[in-house]
């Protein structure tokens, strides 16, 4: 793997903020939205601006019109039933939002503008437009992880195959298709990895950065169960690198899990929410999730993300190779971890998405296997050279489609409930004569009347 200019340059730094600017502005032109477990994000971060709780009984009427989905009670209090996380972190961006629209409420122009694209009058503040204000913060958080993994590359390989790369996770991913859509909770757990992936690439030994990236880590729980994977492993990877200076780390480490704890303790009034206990288990259909998050039509990464086959091709060599070798090996962990995962979780199919949701926390750590393969392909000469960059090429524009579709058109959605309902019909994720993929394209879903069987 090669560099061929000093990473941190100028010029990396001003394509920092273009890829930033550049995926923040399309992600948030896109149409989709898909505020679903999110629904209440906005609405918890705004409480703790306003009244220093995560609780949502101040929105008892909103929360009734929902039929209370998304929700849990615990001593006469209403909490959103997916982990606060992102809610704490957000809530400052979310403050800067509703002041935003309170200003912008003021001009005449801007709120006629809006009330002409609305059924019903709203009003210009972040909780009364929370589905839009959800998809722009998650635009942002999609964009700054671009930006950041950017970085990283450049520690891995060239200008060229860096920017490639980095706007290939950006719109041929679902970062584009799924997380960019809504506050998932994948969100900011891709953001604290890239973050911790350029602590390591970076070679970063000052006790202060270090002791952040410890809070970070442990603080990532709190965001998704999942995180747990790559933040336990990727801080092993660092104990055993940086040894005695990998203190500061596990003191943040530890600092973080008790201000979790803590904070649970204090908003909740127990250490976790109950959407950490009984997700996960052995299943009867635990060995077809775990084909089918990989291969069937409808749920398949490699099917929505086909330029992840290529990663495969010398793959034994990039993990027994001294550049970058243990981290690559740590990141395959973090990978196959994951996905034995998302097998064992009974709702492996993620429930009203568009293709392999429940792997959008992996995606950084499998953008940067396709680093090996770009040398590979940039190296070789020939009709190896010329196939090798037919086959990239050509599979980088069929997942743009896949995601562009997905980002854009509500067909994709509607698929999930139309003809039958994803949830109850499993048997569809590997459905061929009906995909998803080929809904979202064309721009509308199959009607039938008929149930599999029949």
């Amino acid at each position: 793997m090669s560099v061929t200019s000093t990473p941190g340059s100028k010029r990396d730094r001003l394509t920092f903020l273009v890829v930033l600017a550049a995926v923040f502005l399309s992600h948030a032109a896109s149409r989709n939205i898909t505020s679903y477990d999110s629904v209440w994000t906005i609405h918890s971060s705004m409480s703790l601006v306003r009244e220093g709780n995560l609780d949502l009984n101040e929105y008892e009427d909103r929360l009734a019109e929902q039929d209370y989905r998304e929700v849990f009670e615990h001593e006469g209090r209403m909490f959103l039933v997916h982990p606060p996380g992102t809610s704490f972190v957000l809530a400052p961006l979310v403050w800067l939002a509703d002041e935003s629209l309170h200003f912008l409420g003021g001009i005449g122009a801007v709120k006629e503008f809006i009330e002409a694209r609305t059924v019903e009058p709203v009003s210009m503040d972040a909780v009364s437009l929370y589905k839009g204000v959800e998809m722009v913060l998650a635009s942002f958080v999609v964009a700054l992880t671009s930006a950041i993994l950017f970085l990283v590359l450049r520690r891995m390989t060239g200008f060229q195959g860096s920017l490639i790369l980095v706007l290939f996770f950006a719109f041929c991913t679902p970062a584009w298709s799924s997380a960019s859509r809504g506050l998932w909770s994948h969100d900011i757990g891709m953001l604290i990895m890239v973050l911790t992936l350029l602590t390591i690439t970076t070679g970063e030994k000052r006790p202060a950065p270090l002791f952040f990236n410890g809070i970070a880590l442990a603080f990532s729980f709190e965001v998704r169960p999942t995180n747990a994977i790559p933040s336990a492993v990727l801080g092993l990877y660092m104990i055993l690198t940086l040894r005695r200076r990998a203190i500061p780390l596990v003191i943040g480490g530890l600092a973080g899990a008790i201000g979790v704890v803590t904070f649970n303790l204090a908003s909740f009034g127990m250490p976790l929410i109950p959407y950490y206990s009984g997700k996960l288990g052995l299943h009867p259909a635990f060995f077809e999730a775990l084909a089918g998050s990989l291969i069937s039509p409808n749920r398949g990464l490699l099917v929505f993300c086909p330029v992840f086959i290529l990663a495969l091709s010398g793959l034994r060599k990039t993990l027994l190779s001294d550049a970058h070798g243990l981290l690559f090996r740590f990141m395959g962990v973090i990978v196959l971890l994951h996905w034995i995962t998302i097998a064992l979780f009974d709702r492996w199919i993620g429930g009203h998405s568009y293709g392999p949701r429940l792997f959008t926390d992996a995606l950084p750590f499998l953008v940067l296997f396709l680093v090996p393969f770009y040398e590979r392909m940039r190296s070789s000469g020939g009709v190896r050279r010329v196939l090798m960059q037919t086959a990239f090429i050509t599979l980088l524009v069929v997942g743009f489609a896949i995601h562009w579709a997905g980002a854009n058109r509500w067909s994709a959605m509607e698929w999930n409930a139309r003809p039958f309902d994803i949830d109850g019909n499993t048997w569809r994720v590997w459905d061929s004569s009906d995909l998803q993929i080929a809904a979202a394209l064309r721009g509308h879903v199959r009607e039938s009347t008929t149930v599999q069987g029949e």
